[in-house]
């Protein structure tokens, strides 16, 4: 019988219902064609092609790789279909790895890589696991457990073929895994290296035993006498067989004999194997094949074969360049099938073109145009890998769209698009059919967007830039940047570009070093800091930011990693051409910054660059220089000459004005690499940067380092006090490292030349003057030359001298005299300040200076005296007294070191003349003119040694202590030769204070003993005959009582003079979180682990509070292997298994927490333990394992060690660390608790103590019956139990946790409580053929209720009735005080008045009806509420109107619910008059009939194409909604929103207010409207209107509908809950809410809210909304709630029809046939009036028919029929 829809009607609209009646008669009176072959069509169906239909779980099939993702593959089988292989399918190694990374949640961890395993085009063979709905989706597997199914060791034969998983690779092969067991494959049978967990197609070559040798050549053919199931065979296997007949859709044969077989054309290896006669040609009858299994179709008991090359050959498929999707090619039509479509060759590739495919219009039959032979040009729509087929499109749209594919999306394009949606992270736009692409939030716009949406409308059409392109994830990324859009430079899509490409990119990242700038196709640079911007950038963020588009220069590229380095100076760019390092140009000057000049090269097109400190040697003239050009911005004034210094990555060139530098390189070349520089070289350099510890110096285009100790001959603090960045510097090449490209410099006077040094300073003096004339040139001043007369009037007297007047400048006398105020003065020039314009004078000695007698004195080297008469911060003037006070000039520091001044104004010095010329320039007589004379000692402390080579081991030498540090005293033995006294050698014994330098105090002189010697820059111990000069060598020295009385005291020179168990004196060199290093000597380190240090955790956690660097400590040597040292302070006892004893107590730290199993401990270096869950605490808590976090220290002792098994047991209980390890004696019957150790199927183990565990059964884990007990208990869980038995030979334990037997007084029902005829509750605990047993809720109670007592009527088979599990009301009829059994009845009838009483208290409303259906109707949640489905009131043409079509609007979600809607009023109104059915009925046809002829006669009128034609029609139907909307719609498709706006108010307006769902269906239509292209707040007010002018709930409904179909769903969340507020006695309003959280998949907030519901609503409506909240469970949520709820409600109300109609239906839609079956009987089995037991026959009757076997129809009419007799 055919199902009827619920309240009568046939489920057709009315055009549906006149299209039907209009095709009946059409193909009624239609004539037959002539055309039809009905024979072959009948041949086509006997080669059979695959279809979902034909798919079925277990199914293998050959398929082929078409496309590898990250966390899947996709695979293309047979006949166009594809599947999806996840990656935890491909194989077990791979599925643990994925469960490993998911467990450990580590965010650094990357999951395997499906790309290093597969490519596009590889076969595979798979196996069906599971099927979608409808089966639209087919999840794969590679597993072999599935791929090879049914297939055992004793079933491989020689010549199988399987595909198995490499499972690991061994000395001579691979292990294979091929499911229930595994194979061997030699190195010798694979070309390639195997990859673990690659999947491998392999062929047995032998197998004999157990063993399986296995070969790739996998070509050999199952043997002919093969005894195989048909389940047995397996896709990729080879068969051998004989064609059977050619038929029109391939051919057909038989393998091993009797299984059915075939092929395709589309598999059969021809040229053309459409051609039916080439066909018969190729493969006669009888010609025997080699055939590869495609599939098996094992419910049709069908083999499908495939003969193509890649599956015979399993080879790679692959296509030619040109054949890719999107491609335009011209086809040549080689098939025509009227069904399905056209077989065609393409640039010898065959296609396929699908019927639908063919024309734009629907073809009903494929035309002439379309014949054999004929070409049309086709596109590409996607690649059939598995059938090695192109599907293909004649279309002339396809043909026509721009893009088709990712192939034809270009990276930087300009393209067009509309816009599709609009989310917080981007908008995605629609390019194609095919193509949709996201534009990212930060390219939406060059600026942040407050109102994005209004930017964005849906449907709208706009301009993008495409960003990136990534076929592989089907990915396009676009920008709608105006900046991006805008720009003519070429997209930089690649990192293979040249250096100094400029292309705009967006920052997308702002760091301390630099930003990072990402171009085209995701390409990204790193711009470092000092290539942001030519100034300075302190912080990188202050001027940059996330987003922002730039230009950004190419500086570096590393196409082979994908590294790229860029830099936003694209401005003062220079032609680098001919351009090279060392070169000289004259320069103009151009423009300044904070960091320096710029300048144009005048023999280039170009700018440079030079750094403030390069515009002079002198770094003051630099200074002044700068400031006096930055006055100078626009002026082109000639700077000189320059030179090319340097050339910067971003392609700026640096040049520099000092002349030392230029001269340097004139006369030894631009040094450019190491091997241009030697060993003891005098270079000239800059200082670039000073650090803390060292300077670092640029000599060209190298960088060297010179250490703090390399500074200076004296001890400095900090290298700042001696150089600065930028100065020029004369260093002494040390030491060059090729390997590592370092330089080691020194700038110690001592290691420099003195005359090199001297001439440096006189070039220095030199070009210090010509920079002072360069100023003066500069800025037109006026130029006094120091030593020349001026004459002046005094003016104002300050400290320093007096001020005169002279003309064009200021000047001060620098005079101890007192002078009046306009006394005219004749001066002498001492210096001229060419930027600041003054000059420093004296009085004129009015003396004659002989040039000729300087120039004697110069040649002779006199010593002169000198009067220092003014100093300035490079220079001094001084006076020569011997020479008629001529001025002389020296440098007041030495050249290395600017900030260290030599002279003070006012003295008088010793000089020598060391220039003579118009400038003399003098040098202080003391300084020598060369470095380190020989190995003497200055100033020794002990008179005894006046030579290095007095120094010898073994003597005693006094020295006076400099410095006193944390782990030795540093002496000084004279002013150039340092010594040191190590803590280690300091004492004999153990000393008893923790500092032990504490009594020595610098400047003390001690007497000490010489050890050796070592050099202070590498560290390394000297031999006696190797000592360098004093300056780089350090005595070691010892103060220890006995080396001082001439005794040898044992020393620790290196860990070959340990062994463990030795004690040693050693001192704290370090302390970290972890452990202490501790010296032993000087060379010997060692390390002390914090678990060794102490056993106390309060001091493990903050050692640094409890020990200082340089204490003294007693160490007990541990372990010693590869020069690493592991010592203890507790003693010299190991902790290695053997050695290790139980009742140790140690310090551990908590390495892991596993709350199941317990904690793994660290006991030091290397040695772990466990500390089992039973250990951790004393007193078995719950949860026992949150006490401990990672790293905490405790203190436990070992409770076990199994030396065998390498495993450490450690209790951390406080009793046993207190009163050590106690095995506690366990006897029957006694309680105890522990914890879950594991679940099986037979029960579970419980963990009693660290060794012993317990077993509790099934039967012995609850009173209660528990249908899924495997999740009542997990892992680490605390229990409760008795012990019921104990065997001590096996150490098994048996335990009940039973709460019966741990507590037997908690059992609410005893067995005395029970009387007969009692009602009780109960569970279904087993159903046998004589009944079912029952146990009483909330007790141990169970007994039998007999088959006779299971129903009022016979019962046949109580299995169809029950299950274990049901929940039962039960009837005691019986109990037996002797035997303590119990009799229990199910039958209705004993239940009967309590039912009548039940039925007496509910209320009227829930009453039956007398029309069950009807009824049934009403409970069941309607569709509409449920799924978004178009549907309009009567008034709105139901079922004619279709959804409007339009890009940026619909209305299908709320236009579904007009009318539906109610007040809680309305729900709970009570006619007062009843009509009959029959009434109903007609009034009900009548309605029907009206509205379809309305409908019917307004659909003959054409669409409405114009405003008129909607007015018109308004004009007649002004109250009708529909023709309003309809009206909308029409504006909003012409984009006028506003207009939209007008209508929708005007129906408001005139509407009468009597048509209230008309009006409402305006209103809805109206928010759905502002919703979608309005803002929020024009939503918001609209919406407050409805409300005022509406029954509130309806709009409060409708609202939240309306906000969760656009997935605004915190805004529905929000307005249902203000619903459940304002409304909260609605049964409706609940029921939503729960709805809209199970469609959003948040059952659990639905499920609270169910409780909260029944709270707040009346007693009365708690059936309804528990009746609908089950049926959600059932729809949404989990269907063993939805049945408990139901059984509850059963019990409550047993004689509900139209509660048990619902649990029905429920049922059948759940798809469980046993358990449908099961509630029929049941309630068959009930007493029901005749009326309601034939509904309910009538019901399982068409279940049985729709979804049920012929037997159950069978069963259903002969119960009837039995029913039927017992009326009679």
């Amino acid at each position: 019988m055919p199902d009827f829809p619920r309240g009568g009607q046939t489920g057709l609209t009315p055009l549906e219902y006149r299209e039907v009646h209009d095709k009946v008669k059409q193909d009624l009176f239609r004539e037959p064609e002539a055309s039809v072959q009905p024979q072959k069509r009948q041949r086509i169906q006997e080669v059979k092609s695959l279809t979902y239909k034909m798919l079925s779980v277990g199914m293998t099939f050959a398929g082929v790789v078409s496309q590898v993702n990250e966390l899947d593959l996709t695979v293309s089988l047979p006949n166009q279909l594809q599947g999806f292989v996840s990656i935890t399918e491909v194989s077990n190694a791979i599925s643990e790895e994925v469960e490993r990374i998911a467990e450990d949640e580590d965010e650094e961890s990357e999951l395997p890589s499906l790309k290093t395993l597969f490519a596009i085009g590889d076969p595979v063979v798979c196996a069906i696991v599971s099927l979608g709905e409808d089966k639209k989706r087919i999840d794969l597997s590679l597993k072999p457990q599935h791929v090879n199914k049914q297939i055992e060791r004793t079933d491989v034969v020689k010549g199988m073929t399987l595909q198995g998983v490499v499972q690991s690779e061994e000395d001579h092969g691979y292990i294979i895994d091929l499911g229930s067991f595994t194979g061997f494959l030699p190195h010798g049978q694979t070309q390639e290296k195997l990859k673990v967990s690659k999947p491998i197609l392999v062929s047995v070559a032998k197998a004999e035993g157990q063993a399986v040798q296995l070969t790739t050549k996998n070509n050999s053919t199952l043997p002919g006498n093969t005894s195989l199931e048909l389940d047995q065979l397996k896709a990729g296997m080879m068969v051998s067989a004989k064609v059977g007949e050619q038929v029109d859709a391939g051919i057909k044969t038989k393998i091993l004999g009797y299984f059915d077989a075939g092929a395709t054309y589309v598999h059969l290896n021809m040229e053309n194997p459409a051609d039916q006669e080439a066909i018969e040609t190729a493969y006669p009858s009888d010609k025997k094949l080699k055939f590869r299994i495609l599939y098996v179709d094992y419910e049709n008991k069908y083999v499908a074969l495939s003969l193509l090359p890649h599956f015979v050959e399993w080879t790679a498929v692959a296509f030619p360049e040109s054949v890719h999707v999107g491609a335009k090619l011209e086809a040549k039509i080689l098939r025509v099938d009227q069904q399905v479509g056209l077989f065609v060759r393409a640039l010898e590739t065959r296609g396929f073109v699908h019927i639908s495919r063919i024309s734009d219009e629907r073809l009903e039959k494929i035309g002439k145009p379309y014949k054999v032979g004929s070409q049309h040009l086709g596109r590409v729509l996607s690649l059939d890998y598995c059938d090695q087929i192109a599907v293909m499109s004649f279309q002339q749209k396809i043909l026509q769209q721009q893009y088709m594919s990712m192939h034809d999306v270009q990276v930087g394009a300009i393209v067009k698009g509309t816009i599709v949606k609009l989310e917080a992270f981007g908008v995605f736009v629609s390019l194609s059919e095919t193509i949709t692409g996201l534009c990212p939030s930060q390219h939406m716009a060059d600026v942040k967007l407050s109102h994005p949406e209004r930017h964005f409308k849906v449907g709208s059409q706009s301009t993008f830039r495409v960003l990136a392109v990534d076929p592989s994830s089907n990915r396009v990324t676009l920008s709608h940047k105006k900046s991006f859009i805008n720009s003519a430079l070429e997209p930089i899509t690649s990192y293979n570009v040249p250096t100094g490409t400029v292309g705009l990119g967006m920052v997308v990242g702002v760091k301390d070093y630099g930003c990072v700038v990402q171009f085209f196709n995701q390409v990204k640079c790193l711009v470092p800091k000092s290539e942001l911007s030519y100034e300075f950038v302190k912080d990188p963020k202050t001027l940059y930011s996330v987003g922002q588009s730039i230009k950004c220069r190419v500086i570096s590229t590393d196409p082979e990693n994908e590294k790229m380095k860029g830099s936003f100076k694209t401005s003062h760019m220079v032609d680098l051409s001919g351009l090279e390092l060392g070169q000289m140009h004259e320069c103009t000057f151009l423009s300044t910054n904070s960091e320096g000049v710029f300048v144009k090269l005048q023999t280039l097109n170009g700018s440079a660059f030079i750094p403030t400190p390069h515009l002079s040697d002198s770094l003051v003239v630099a200074q002044k220089m700068f400031k006096l050009l930055q006055t100078r911005k626009g002026e082109q004034q000639s700077l000189g000459k320059v030179m090319v210094y340097n050339i910067e990555d971003g392609g700026r060139v640096v040049v520099t004005k000092k002349q030392m530098l230029m001269d340097y390189v004139q006369e030894k070349g631009f040094v450019k690499t190491l091997d241009q520089l030697e060993t003891d070289e005098m270079v000239c350099g800059v200082v670039r940067n000073i650090t803390d510890k060292a300077c670092y110096i640029e000599v060209c285009g190298l960088v060297g380092m010179a250490s703090i100790h390399a500074v200076a001959d004296q001890f400095i603090a900090q290298v700042s006090d001696f150089v600065q960045i930028g100065q020029n510097v004369l260093a002494n090449v040390v030491k060059i490292d090729e390997d590592a490209s370092r330089i080691t410099f020194t700038l110690k006077p001592s290691q420099l030349d003195g005359k090199t040094v001297l001439e440096h300073e006189i070039k220095f003096l030199e070009s210090y003057f010509l920079s002072l004339d360069a100023a003066a040139s500069l800025q037109g001043s006026l130029k006094l030359k120091p030593g020349s007369s001026v004459s002046g009037h005094t003016g104002d007297t300050f400290g320093h001298g007096i001020s005169v007047n002279i003309p064009n400048a200021k000047a001060v006398l620098h005079t101890q005299e007192t002078i009046s105020r306009g006394t005219n003065v004749q001066c002498q020039v001492l210096d001229f300040d060419p930027f600041l314009k003054i000059a420093d004078l004296k009085k004129d000695p009015k003396t004659v200076v002989d040039g000729k007698e300087i120039s004697q004195a110069f040649s002779t080297r006199q010593e002169l005296d000198a009067v220092v008469e003014l100093v300035k911060e490079e220079i001094a003037v001084l006076s020569l007294p011997k020479f008629g006070h001529a001025l002389s000039f020296a440098l007041n520091h030495h050249y290395n070191h600017p900030r260290q001044p030599r002279f003070k104004s006012g003295q008088t010095v010793k000089v020598h003349v060391v220039h003579a010329g118009e400038t003399a320039f003098v040098q202080l007589a003391k300084e020598k003119s060369s470095g380190f004379v020989g190995k003497r000692l200055i100033k020794p402390v002990d008179s005894r040694v006046q030579v290095l080579e007095d120094v010898v081991p073994g003597m005693m030498i006094k020295a006076k202590i400099d410095a006193v540090k944390e782990m030795q005293i540093n002496l000084s033995l004279a002013d150039n030769l340092k010594g040191r006294v190590h803590v280690t050698e300091l004492f004999d014994a153990m000393p008893k204070s923790k500092k032990p330098f504490e009594k020595l105090k610098p400047g003390a002189i001690v007497e000490a003993k010489v050890l050796g010697f070592h050099d202070m820059k590498t560290h390394n111990y000297l031999p006696f005959s190797h000592r360098t000069s004093g300056v780089s060598t350090v005595v070691d020295m010892t103060l220890k009582p006995s080396e001082l009385k001439g005794q040898t005291s044992i020393r620790i020179n290196s860990t070959s003079d340990l062994k463990p168990g030795m004690e040693a004196i050693g001192y704290v060199q370090k302390i970290d979180k972890s452990a202490l290093w501790v010296q032993l000597s000087p060379t010997v380190l060692g390390r002390v682990d914090v678990t060794d240090c102490t056993l106390d955790p309060e001091i493990a956690k903050q050692l640094d509070a409890h020990f200082i660097v340089g204490q003294p400590v007693v160490c007990y040597i541990t372990r010693l292997q590869d020069s690493k040292l592991d010592m203890s302070l507790l003693g010299p006892e190991t902790k290695d298994y053997e050695t290790l004893q139980v009742g140790t107590k140690l310090l551990v730290s908590v390495a892991h927490v596993d709350p199941a199993k317990g904690l793994s401990v660290s006991l030091g270096p290397k040695r772990y333990g466990r500390v089992h869950l039973t250990d951790i605490q004393d007193g078995y808590p719950a949860n026992v394992t949150t006490v401990f976090n990672v790293g905490d220290y405790a203190l436990g002792v070992v409770a076990g060690v199994d030396a065998s098994k390498k495993r450490i047991d450690i209790s951390l209980k406080q009793s046993e660390v207190k009163d050590g390890i106690v095995e506690e004696e366990l006897k029957e019957g006694q309680v105890v608790k522990g914890y879950v150790r594991a679940i099986s199927e037979k029960g579970c183990f419980v963990d009693l103590s660290r060794t012993l565990h317990g077993r509790v059964k099934i039967a012995n884990l609850s009173d209660a019956f528990i249908k899924d007990w495997s999740t009542a208990y997990k892992p680490g869980q605390l229990v409760t139990g008795r012990i019921l038995s104990i065997d001590a030979v096996q150490q098994k334990v048996e335990l009940s946790l039973k709460q019966s037997d741990t507590d037997p007084d908690a059992l609410k029902i005893h067995f005395a409580d029970l009387k007969e005829g009692s009602r009780v509750s109960g569970v279904v605990t087993k159903v046998e053929k004589y009944g079912v047993f029952i146990r009483v809720q909330d007790s141990q109670l169970s007994g039998l209720c007999h088959i006779s007592e299971v129903s009022d009527q016979p019962v046949q088979n109580l299995e169809r009735l029950y299950a274990v599990g049901d929940l039962v009301r039960a009837y005691v009829l019986k109990v037996d005080q002797k035997k303590r059994q119990i009799g229990f009845s199910l039958k209705s009838s004993y239940f009967e008045d309590s039912d009548e009483e039940m039925e007496q208290e509910e209320p009227t409303e829930m009453e039956q009806d007398e029309d069950s259906e009807q009824q049934d109707e009403e409970m069941q949640i309607a569709e509409e509420e449920t799924e978004v489905k178009p549907a309009m009131h009567h008034s709105a043409r139901e079922g004619i109107v279709k959804p409007l079509q339009l890009p940026a609007f619909s209305w299908e979600a709320d236009i579904s619910t007009f009318g539906q809607v109610q007040s809680d009023d309305e729900e709970e109104e009570e006619t007062s008059t009843k009509k009959t059915k029959r009434q109903k009925k007609k009034e009900k046809q009548d309605l029907d009939d009206k509205i379809a002829e309305e409908e019917m006669a307004q659909l003959e009128d054409r669409e409405p194409e114009m405003p008129q034609d909607f007015e018109r029609l308004l004009l007649g139907s002004p109250n009708n909604s529909y023709l309003w909307i309809k009206y909308i719609a029409f504006q909003l498709g012409l984009a006028e929103i506003e207009k939209a706006r007008q209508v929708a108010e005007r129906a408001l307006k005139i509407i009468n207010f009597r048509e209230e769902q008309e009006k409402m269906n305006i209103w809805v239509a109206y928010l759905n409207l502002e919703n979608s292209f309005g803002t929020p707040d024009t939503l918001e007010k609209l919406f407050d209107r409805a409300l005022q002018m509406n029954d509130p709930k309806k709009i409060y409904i409708h609202m939240a509908q309306i906000y969760e179909r656009t997935n605004k769903l915190d805004l529905a969340e929000t307005t249902f809950t203000k619903m459940s507020k304002k409304f909260n006695q609605s049964a409706k309003v609940w029921v939503g809410f729960a709805m809209f959280y199970f469609r959003v998949g948040r059952p659990e907030d639905a499920r609270r809210l169910f409780s909260r519901s029944l709270q707040s609503l009346p007693n009365r409506k708690h059936v309804k909304v528990l009746t609908k909240f089950a049926q959600l469970e059932f729809k949404h949520g989990e269907a063993e709630r939805a049945r408990t709820l139901f059984e509850n409600l059963l019990n409550t109300y047993p004689k509900r029809t139209d509660l048990w109609s619902i649990y029905c239906d429920m049922e059948i839609k759940n798809g469980d046939l046993d358990i449908t079956r099961r509630l029929f009987e049941r309630i068959l089995q009930m007493k029901w009036n005749t009326k309601k037991m034939k509904f309910f026959f009538k019901k399982y009757l068409d279940f049985e028919k729709k979804s049920g076997t012929p037997e159950g129809v069978a069963h259903v009419k002969d119960a009837a029929a039995r029913y039927v007799a017992t009326l009679q």
